[in-house]
C-alpha cells in the first residue's frame, strides 16, 4: 500500500515539473516570436524603407571618387529624423518590455543605426560600441565592429579608421557574410585617404559577394575612378562599361560614357577627333540637357589637348553657361580659361577669370584653399605684369613725333568705337573673341572692354547693360509685348538733351552736321588719353620707377610661389639690363643667382654671385647668398657660436612643435617664453610666435589667437606668414559676423571677396560726386589705378570705385573717404550715402534696389 502511494506520488510531482519546464520554453518562445514579428520586423522594414528614400535624395559628386554608400549628407540625416526616432522607439520596447527575447541585442543595433541614419554620429557609435562589448560571443558583435568604422568614415576620422580597421584584422576572424562587407568599408576608409592600390584590392574583393545591386553599380564606378587615377585607363574603362551595362541610374550611365570617352582617349585607343564626336553626340541628346556644361567642359579638354585654344575658351564659357548650379564645373571652367589668358600674356582677362574663379569657388572644392591662396598672389603678379605694360606703352607713346601721336591716339579712339559698336549689335557676345587671345596687351590710356560672356557672374558688366536699359525703355514691367506697351509714354516723358551749339550755324549760317557732338567727344577722348602720357622728365622718371619695381615684384613671383624661374630670370634680367646701377641691383643680382642654381646653370649662378659678391660686399644680400649658395671655400666658415646658437634655436622651435602636435599646449607657450628671452629677435621669430598662436587659440578662444594673429600681421609685413595671419583673421571675421547675420537677408557676408566703394546720390547730382571723388584718388590712391563706374540705383544714382581686393582694404579707402573728402566737397548732403559692398551684395543691391536694406546691413557686419 505504502509502495504505491509512494509511486503516485512520483508521478505527480514529475507532471508538475514538466508543466513548469513547458510553460517557461513557451514563454521563451512566445517572447521571441511576438519581438521578431510584432515589432522587430515593422522597424527593420521602415528602417530599410528610410534608407532606400535617402539612397533616392544622396547627390554624388562626381569631380571626386564618389563614395561606396549613398548615406547622404547633413541635410538628408536632419530630414530622417521623424523616420528614425519611430525605429528606435520600437526597438525600445523589445529592450524594455521583451528584455529576455534573443532579439535585444538586435534591436540595440537597430537603433545605433537610427542614429547614424539620423545624423547623430557620437550616440550611434555608444550603441555600436556597447554591443560590441556585451555580446562578445555571437555574429552581432562583428556586425557592430563593421557599423563602428562606417560610423568613423563618416566622422571623416579616415586615419582612425584604417588603424582599428587592421586592428580587427589581427585580433578576429570574421565569418565569410561580415568579411565581405568589410572589405567594402576597408575599401571606402582608403580611398579616403587616398592609398588608391590597397583601395582597388578591397574593392575587387568586396565586389566579389556583393549582391546588392546598388552597392555593385557604386564600386563598379568607384573602381573606374580609381583605376583612372592610378593610369590603368583598360581597367578604368571596363569598370565603367559594366555601370553603363547595368540598370543605374542614368546619372551613373551617363558620367560612366563621358569617363569612357576620356579614358579611350588618354590611353590611346581613340583618337581626340572620335572622342569628339562622341561628346557632340551626347550635346545633341535632350536628355542630357542637364549635363551639357560637363559635356562642353570635356570638350574644351580636348580642344586644349589639340592647342585649339579659342574653341577651347568657346567650350569652357558654353561649360561655365550651361553649369546652373554645378559650382565645380563653373570653377573648373573659369580656372581653365585664366590659365589660357595667363599663358598667353593676356593678364587683363585672365585676372577677370582667376576672381571669377574665385567668387563661384564651393568650400567643397577639393583645391578650395589652394586657389583661393593662389589668387591672392596671382592677382599680385598680374597687377605687376599690367603696370609693366601699361607704362612701358605709355612711354613709347610719349617718345612719339605730335603728327605720330596724334595719329595713334585717334587708331586708339577708332579701335575703341569700332569695338563699342561691334558690342551694341551683338550684346549677348560680348566676350572679347577667343582668337584674339594670343601677345594681347591692354592699350594705354583706353578703358578696357573686355567682360564676361555671361552677363549674371559679371556684376559691372549686369549693372551697366541694366542702366542702359533703363534709358532707352525706362522702367518695365514684366509682361509680354513689353517693348510696344508705354512707348509713347517713354518718348513723350523722356527729357530732350540738346547741346548749346546745336541750333546754331556756323559763320556761313549752315546748321551744323548732327555728328558735331561726336567731334567734340573725339576732343574730349583725346585730351583724356594725352593726359595719361608723362611727357615731362619727372613723370617718366615715375614710370621707368614703376616699370622697376614691377619687374622685380613679378620675378619674386615667378621665384618664391610659383617656382617658374625662367620667367623669373626674364623679369630680373629686364630690371637689370634696363636700369642698370639701380637702387635695387643688390637684390636682383642676389635673385638671379638663385634662379640660375635653381635650373641648374651653375655657371651663370656662379657669375651674378661674385658680381653681387664684387659689386655689393657689404650688403645683407650678399651675406645671405653666400651662406647658402657659395663654394665653402669661397666664404669664411661661421663662428662655432653662430653654428651652435643656430642648432639651439632650430632644436627649440622643433622641441616646440612637436608638443604642439602632442596637444602640450602649455609646454608650447613654456618653450616660446624661453624662446623670447634668450633668443629674441631670431632668425625664425615669425614662426615661433605664430606656433605660439595657435597653441593659444587652443587654449585661451579665438578672440585672443586673433589679438595675437593682427600682431603678427603688424610685426612681418610682406612675409607668407603674414599672409596666413591676414587670412586666418578674414576666415574668423567671416565666421563671427556670420553668426550675427539674419538668415533672411538678401545680402551675404564675405570679407575675403573683391568689394567696391559706393556712394549714392540723388538723381542729376553724380557728375560733381564723380569729379570731386577723382580728385581725391588722385590724391590719396594715385597708385592704386581706381576706377569710377556709374550705375542707377532706382531713382538715384551709383558711383561704384573698384576694385578692392577684400573688405580691409575697401575699408581703408572708406575711413580716408570720410576723413579726407571734405577738402573736395565740403558740405556732403544728407540723402548721400557712402559704404563699401562685396561685388556679390552690389549684383543684389542693382536688382533688388533696396539701399535701406543693405545700409542696415553694413553697419552690423562691418563695424
Amino acid at each position: 500500500m505504502k509502495f504505491k502511494i509512494l509511486i503516485i506520488l512520483s508521478v505527480s510531482i514529475s507532471f508538475q515539473a514538466y508543466a513548469q519546464n513547458k510553460d517557461k520554453w513557451f514563454r521563451r518562445n512566445w517572447n521571441n516570436m511576438v519581438s521578431r514579428y510584432n515589432v522587430y520586423f515593422h522597424a527593420q522594414k521602415k528602417l530599410n524603407e528610410t534608407i532606400e528614400d535617402l539612397v533616392a535624395m544622396h547627390k554624388d559628386d562626381f569631380s571626386k571618387p564618389i563614395e561606396v554608400y549613398p548615406y547622404g549628407d547633413e541635410a538628408n540625416a536632419t530630414s530622417l529624423k521623424p523616420k528614425m526616432e519611430e525605429v528606435m522607439k520600437k526597438a525600445s520596447y523589445v529592450i524594455e518590455k521583451r528584455s529576455r527575447s534573443k532579439w535585444v541585442d538586435d534591436s540595440y543595433m537597430l537603433i545605433g543605426k537610427s542614429h547614424f541614419f539620423s545624423g547623430d554620429y557620437f550616440s550611434a557609435d555608444e550603441a555600436f560600441q556597447f554591443v560590441n562589448s556585451q555580446y562578445l560571443d555571437r555574429t552581432i558583435n562583428y556586425e557592430a565592429k563593421l557599423w563602428i568604422l562606417k560610423n568613423m568614415v563618416k566622422l571623416k576620422k579616415y586615419d582612425d579608421a584604417e588603424a582599428l580597421y587592421k586592428t580587427f584584422l589581427r585580433e578576429e576572424k570574421f565569418p565569410k557574410k561580415i568579411n565581405n562587407q568589410l572589405n567594402c568599408v576597408a575599401g571606402d576608409i582608403y580611398t579616403r585617404l587616398g592609398y588608391y592600390p590597397e583601395a582597388q584590392k578591397h574593392l575587387e574583393d568586396g565586389l566579389k559577394k556583393t549582391k546588392n545591386k546598388v552597392l555593385r553599380y557604386r564600386i563598379h564606378f568607384l573602381l573606374g575612378q580609381i583605376y583612372m587615377k592610378t593610369g590603368d585607363y583598360k581597367k578604368s574603362a571596363n569598370h565603367f562599361r559594366k555601370v553603363a551595362r547595368s540598370n543605374a541610374p542614368y546619372e551613373f550611365t551617363f558620367q560612366s560614357n563621358v569617363l569612357i570617352v576620356k579614358t579611350n582617349t588618354l590611353s590611346g585607343n581613340a583618337s581626340t577627333k572620335e572622342s569628339r564626336r562622341n561628346l557632340k553626340k551626347m550635346v545633341r541628346d535632350d536628355k542630357n540637357i542637364d549635363y551639357f556644361g560637363q559635356l562642353y567642359f570635356e570638350l574644351g579638354n580636348l580642344d586644349y589637348a589639340d592647342k585649339n585654344l579659342p574653341k577651347a575658351i568657346k567650350n569652357y564659357q558654353n561649360a561655365a553657361k550651361y553649369a546652373k548650379n554645378d559650382k565645380v564645373i563653373k570653377t573648373d571652367a573659369f580656372l581653365k580659361i585664366a590659365k589660357i589668358y595667363f599663358e598667353n600674356r593676356n593678364y587683363k582677362m585672365a585676372q577677370k577669370y582667376f576672381d571669377s574663379t574665385v567668387l563661384v569657388i564651393p568650400e567643397t572644392h577639393p583645391d578650395y584653399e589652394k586657389i583661393k591662396l593662389q589668387q591672392s598672389f596671382l592677382t599680385n603678379l598680374i597687377d605687376q605684369l599690367m603696370a609693366i605694360h601699361t607704362n612701358d606703352s605709355l612711354l613709347k607713346l610719349a617718345s612719339l613725333s605730335k603728327e605720330q601721336l596724334n595719329k595713334e591716339l585717334n587708331r586708339i579712339i577708332d579701335s575703341k568705337k569700332a569695338e563699342e559698336k561691334k558690342k551694341s549689335k551683338k550684346r549677348h557676345k560680348d566676350e572679347e573673341t577667343p582668337q584674339n587671345i594670343l601677345n594681347t596687351t591692354p592699350t594705354p590710356g583706353s578703358s578696357y572692354t573686355g567682360t564676361s560672356q555671361f552677363i549674371f557672374d559679371n556684376q559691372s558688366l549686369l549693372a551697366s547693360e541694366y542702366n542702359e536699359f533703363l534709358k532707352r525703355w525706362g522702367n518695365r514691367k514684366l509682361t509680354d509685348n513689353w517693348r510696344l506697351s508705354s512707348t509713347k509714354k517713354n518718348i513723350d516723358n523722356e527729357p530732350e538733351i540738346k547741346d548749346e551749339n546745336d541750333n546754331k550755324g556756323d559763320k556761313d549760317g549752315n546748321t551744323k552736321p548732327e555728328n558735331s557732338q561726336n567731334t567734340v567727344s573725339r576732343d574730349d577722348e583725346l585730351k583724356k588719353l594725352m593726359s595719361n602720357i608723362p611727357f615731362d622728365e619727372k613723370d617718366k622718371s615715375l614710370a621707368n620707377n614703376k616699370i622697376l619695381k614691377a619687374n622685380i615684384e613679378a620675378g619674386k613671383i615667378y621665384y618664391e610661389k610659383l617656382k617658374e624661374y625662367k620667367e623669373a630670370i626674364f623679369h630680373f634680367n629686364s630690371a637689370i639690363t634696363k636700369y642698370p646701377g639701380n637702387k635695387y641691383e643688390a637684390e636682383i643680382l642676389f635673385y638671379l643667382s638663385k634662379c640660375y642654381f635653381s635650373i641648374n646653370d651653375s655657371l651663370n649662378g656662379k657669375k651674378y654671385g661674385d658680381l653681387l659678391n664684387s659689386k655689393y660686399p657689404n650688403s645683407e644680400f650678399n651675406r645671405v647668398f653666400n651662406k647658402n649658395n657659395a663654394p665653402k671655400d669661397s666664404i669664411s666658415k661661421p663662428t662655432e657660436n653662430a653654428v651652435s646658437e643656430k642648432q639651439e634655436i632650430t632644436a627649440l622651435y622643433e622641441k616646440m612643435y612637436n608638443a604642439y602636435i602632442e596637444n602640450k599646449f602649455e609646454l608650447v607657450k613654456a618653450i616660446k617664453a624661453e624662446a623670447d628671452k634668450k633668443y629674441a629677435g631670431n632668425a625664425i621669430q615669425a614662426k615661433f610666435d605664430y606656433l605660439y598662436a595657435l597653441a593659444v587659440a587652443k587654449t585661451d578662444g579665438t578672440e585672443k589667437f586673433a589679438e595675437l594673429l593682427k600682431q603678427i600681421k603688424e610685426s612681418y609685413p610682406g612675409t607668407e606668414i603674414a599672409q596666413i595671419a591676414i587670412y586666418t583673421l578674414e576666415v574668423i571675421d567671416n565666421r563671427n559676423k556670420k553668426t550675427k547675420l539674419d538668415p533672411k537677408s538678401k545680402f551675404k557676408y564675405d570679407a575675403s571677396v573683391s568689394h567696391y566703394f559706393a556712394l549714392a546720390t540723388p538723381e542729376g547730382q553724380s557728375e560733381r560726386f564723380k569729379n570731386a571723388i577723382s580728385n581725391f584718388n588722385t590724391k590719396y590712391f594715385n597708385s592704386n589705378n581706381l576706377k569710377i563706374k556709374s550705375f542707377l540705383l532706382g531713382n538715384k544714382d551709383l558711383l561704384g570705385i573698384e576694385m578692392f581686393e577684400n573688405k580691409s582694404t575697401s575699408l581703408e579707402y572708406y575711413k580716408s573717404f570720410k576723413i579726407n573728402f571734405k577738402e573736395f566737397m565740403s558740405i556732403i548732403p544728407e540723402d548721400v550715402s557712402f559704404f563699401v559692398i562685396s561685388s556679390e551684395n552690389f549684383l543684389t543691391l542693382i536688382r533688388e534696389l533696396d539701399e535701406k536694406e543693405y545700409l542696415e546691413f553694413f553697419e552690423k557686419m562691418y563695424f
